[in-house]
């Protein structure tokens, strides 16, 4: 199976980061616009780190059997701060989700509470989420995870007999 880890990576990044600025500033703000467009993209951005967990738990063995020693030990640090950072990012996505149904509005309290525990948490998600990219990073450009150094030569004879005459 091919290993889309790295094509599916980067949507919890973009979605998740974006989708908590534009939440905090429709907050701060009191503009629905931001705060639903937030909040559409928190949960993409959550439901984008599952899919991320999932899909590096299935790349995990084709890109171990490659690294040293050091990058087996980066790797498996990528591999916790993933999971934490799903895990996280699907309940900071579960909390907004319960302050956008309104349900909590009949005690205030409970509504202040709730966003203040999303503000919180979804900065740590931010946080794990810059972490665990980074220990990503370094498998990929410092131990060479996931990365084909040579075309095998029977592909590479291939590929130039395949090629048309100029």
């Amino acid at each position: 199976m091919t290993n889309i880890h790295p094509i599916i990576v980067h949507f919890p990044i973009a979605l998740f980061l974006t989708g908590f600025a534009l939440d905090v500033i429709g907050h701060l703000f009191q503009r629905d616009v931001l705060k639903r467009a937030g909040l559409i993209l928190v949960v993409l951005g959550a439901v984008g780190a599952l899919a991320a967990m999932l899909s590096g738990q299935f790349a995990e063995e084709s890109v171990e059997e490659h690294l040293s020693k050091a990058g087996e030990r980066v790797l498996d640090t990528h591999e916790d701060l993933g999971k934490l950072t799903a895990y996280l990012l699907l309940s900071v996505a579960a909390v907004r989700l319960l302050l956008a149904t309104g349900w909590l509005a009949r005690w205030r309290w409970a509504v202040g509470a709730a966003l203040a525990i999303y503000l919180i948490t979804g900065s740590v998600g931010v946080g794990a989420l810059t972490v665990t990219g980074y220990y990503g990073g370094e498998l990929v450009y410092r131990y060479g995870a996931g990365v084909q150094l040579a075309q095998p030569a029977m592909e590479l004879q291939d590929s130039q007999t395949a090629l048309p005459p100029v």
